[in-house]
């Protein structure tokens, strides 16, 4: 069951963030066409403000994303070393008659 909801979790993020993306963009066509009024009556407008709001909104939804799929792979690297540790423990409880090689036997003899 957590798998499901990891995985949808991970599927809204990735649709989040192209939506972000595409979002970002509309903001910064708009704000380049529309301009921004300054205090002595004139206009910031063109590929400027076009260039401006598009790499800060680029660079916040970057760190948005990193954050999430950070997340998400500490959560995938937890759940591996967990699987991990299990074989281990596994093996180490092995009965004696499957007895693993010491380590005198493991060391070539010249």
């Amino acid at each position: 069951m957590i798998a499901f909801f990891v995985r949808s979790l991970e599927l809204l993020m990735n649709v989040l963030i192209v939506l972000s993306v595409a979002a970002v963009f509309v903001a910064a066509c708009a704000a380049g066409f529309g301009g921004v009024p300054l205090e002595n009556g004139q206009t910031w407008i063109g590929p400027v403000l076009f260039f401006v709001v598009l790499l800060g909104g680029l660079i916040c939804v970057t760190i948005f994303g990193g954050i999430v799929y950070l997340g998400l792979g500490i959560y995938k690297n937890t759940k591996r070393s967990a699987e991990a540790l299990e074989r281990v423990t596994a093996v180490s409880a092995l009965p004696e008659a499957v007895a693993l090689p010491s380590e005198a036997e493991l060391v070539p003899r010249p």
